[in-house]
């Protein structure tokens, strides 16, 4: 659009020449008369004329240095306002060039932002199966305890139950001391009748001696009733001397059943203590499983919070890449229009130069012609330039637009990281809690497994004791058997002893005179034997009863022992399900430290993911300041642009108007 100097030099010499030849007389008119008249009519005629062709090109040269001067004025004005325009749009390029390279940047911290909360997200994940698959082993450990601690009430009350049975069995033992007693007493009358009928047999003797030859029967009878006595006696001393083996074995299983009871109570004792020590294992793994139910609801919110962070971040990433490419393009029409402005700035210049020359009268008519052919198409392209000014400002004010959505879903994205930091630390909590429970667990099953040993430590000398208890019932039991089978010996001596008294008697009757002292003894001596079989028989039934005794008591002891064997029993169960436990403690243990890793990690992630969200929330929030500021300048340079176009259009037309004089 550059106009070479020499062609309007040569132009405005033309238009200097060309003047004079218009107002010179056409050729032949010189000397020639123009009309009628006189000479001086028509050289005045003609001093008229020249005067008005004098007179019309000033006319017309006043015009043109009017406009010409409006002209230069428009296109100072123009190029003011195009410096003007020239220096806002570099300064705006630079800017929406520094957005591009931020818009970049904020891609690249969007892309580290989401690798981190990917990692956050993965770890979230993994620490959801850990915690599931804890979780399912915690709730074993629960059920096992909550069934041990119901197996060992089920223990305890059937320790009570053994220690109710042994003291009912003291009692019933001691019953049988005064059974005892009562055939030692009766065994002391047979003793006395034994006595009392050798005496007797002795007498029969002394009468049969005075009887003479009368007496020979009489004497035989004595003779047979003292052996039969003296029998008898033998039979009742040893009946005593197992009576008293008998006393002497009750008053032992008296002993031994009721130590078995004292022994009994202090298991009992124990047992309420154990269960005391049981009841809080049973709190604590309540504990430890909702620990464990808030930890997993925790992370599972973590988790969930994690993907929508991740889902936030891929928005963003994605929506920053082609807010990057946005300004990119917005950076390259900017750069175009800057261009623009300078080759407007650089023909404003030549207008500049056109219009001064015309302005002075140095420029030809060519020059007003190149002139507004220059104007005409500085407005055509400053027209084009507006349009693309105008279009980069819409551009922008969608840039900022979007950036301004982008900016509020990073503050959500932020509430989101801030939620995965605060859930990782309730599981943090959490976690720390159930390592405190674990570990009073821990400790807790150690007592009740002691608590337990001693317990069937007890029992199992508790067993001991009424085995022995059992198998000296049964000597006692073999006593009486053998006490049973004397007292028949002595019933068949009384038997005897009354049919040898029965003969006396009928010896005395044949003596007559000489028999009645027998006759008298003879019936002493029936009375006798009649007696110590009442007594025998009366042995007997103390005996029976005291051998049904024994079997009862027998029968309880035998079922106490065995109640105390199957607790014997029970109580290994429980030794070996606390046992379990105390294994699966360690499992749970191991649980808790690896959850704390775990929740510190996540911490620690949740920490980092938090710090660069917030990171990036605050390069976005810049962004979005600087995108608004920026699409506010885009604004004033596209309204510059514009009232530059309207400047041209306004030198197109002086430019027009001067070419038409």
């Amino acid at each position: 659009m550059k106009i070479n100097k020499k062609e309007e030099q040569m132009g405005d010499m033309k238009l200097k020449n060309e003047v004079p030849k218009r107002l010179a007389p056409l050729p032949g008119e010189r000397g020639k008369s123009i009309g009628k008249g006189t000479s001086t009519d028509r050289a005045g005629k003609l001093t008229a004329i020249r005067s008005a062709e004098e007179t019309r090109p000033k006319r017309t040269s006043a015009k043109r240095q009017q406009i010409a001067e409006r002209l230069a004025a428009a296109i100072a004005q123009l190029a003011s306002g195009t410096e003007e325009a020239a220096k806002t749009g570099q300064e705006t390029l630079k800017v929406i060039e520094d957005t591009a390279q931020t818009t970049q940047e904020i891609g690249q911290r969007a892309a580290g932002v989401l690798k981190i909360v990917q990692g956050v997200e993965k770890a979230a994940k993994d620490g959801a199966v850990v915690v599931a698959q804890a979780a399912e082993k915690i709730a074993k450990v629960q059920k096992m305890i909550a069934d041990t601690a119901r197996e060992n009430d089920l223990f305890i009350e059937g320790i009570k139950k053994v220690a109710d049975q042994n003291t009912q069995s003291a009692k019933d033992v001691s019953a049988l001391q005064k059974q005892a007693e009562e055939i030692r007493n009766v065994v002391q009358t047979v003793l006395g009748i034994a006595d009392q009928t050798n005496l007797l047999a002795l007498n029969a003797a002394i009468e049969a001696a005075r009887a003479g030859e009368h007496g020979l029967g009489f004497a035989v009878v004595a003779d047979e009733v003292r052996n039969l006595a003296e029998q008898a006696e033998n039979s009742a001393k040893e009946i005593q001397g197992l009576v008293q083996k008998v006393r002497e074995g009750v008053e032992v299983i008296v002993k031994e059943v009721q130590k078995a009871a004292d022994q009994g109570k202090q298991l009992a004792q124990k047992s309420e203590k154990a269960r005391d020590a049981v009841k809080p294992t049973v709190e604590h793994a309540e504990n430890i499983a909702e620990n464990m139910e808030n930890i997993r609801k925790f992370q599972e919110e973590g988790g969930a919070a994690a993907v929508e962070v991740v889902s936030g971040c891929n928005q963003i990433a994605s929506a920053v890449e082609q807010q990057a490419s946005n300004a990119e393009e917005i950076a390259s029409t900017m750069r175009q229009i800057a261009k623009a402005i300078d080759e407007i700035s650089s023909t404003s210049e030549e207008l500049t130069v056109m219009a001064e020359d015309v302005k002075s009268g140095a420029g030809s008519e060519k020059t007003a012609q190149e002139l507004a052919a220059a104007a005409e198409e500085l407005s055509s392209t400053l027209q084009e330039t507006n349009s693309a000014s105008q279009q980069a400002s819409s551009t922008i004010e969608e840039f900022a637009s979007a950036t301004e959505e982008q900016s509020s879903a990073a503050q959500q994205i932020k509430r989101r990281a801030e939620n995965i930091g605060g859930t990782a630390n309730n599981v943090s909590k959490n976690v720390g809690e159930l390592q405190r429970s674990v570990d009073k667990l821990a400790q807790l099953e150690k007592n009740a497994i002691q608590d337990v040993l001693e317990i069937t430590q007890g029992i199992d000398k508790t067993v001991e004791i009424i085995k022995e208890a059992l198998k000296d019932i049964e000597g006692l039991e073999d006593e009486s058997k053998r006490i049973d089978k004397i007292v028949d010996v002595i019933t068949n001596l009384n038997v005897q002893t009354n049919l040898l008294a029965l003969n006396g008697a009928i010896e005395a009757a044949r003596a007559g005179e000489y028999g009645k002292g027998f006759a008298v003894v003879a019936g002493d001596i029936r009375e006798l034997a009649n007696e110590s079989s009442r007594s025998a028989e009366k042995i007997k039934d103390v005996i029976r009863d005291f051998q049904e005794k024994i079997h009862q008591v027998a029968q309880i002891i035998e079922e106490s022992n065995s109640n105390v064997m199957q607790e014997s029993r029970n109580g290994a169960k429980i030794r070996e399900a606390f046992g379990n436990i105390d294994k699966s403690m360690a499992d749970v243990k191991q649980i808790a430290t690896d959850l704390g890793k775990i929740a510190e990690n996540q911490i620690k992630e949740a920490k980092e993911a938090e710090k660069s969200v917030d990171e990036m929330v605050s390069e976005i929030e810049t962004l979005a300041t600087s995108a608004q500021e920026t699409a506010s300048t885009t604004q004033q340079q596209a309204k510059g642009i514009n009232e530059l176009a309207m400047a041209t259009e306004e030198v197109a037309a002086l430019a027009d108007e001067l070419q038409n004089i």
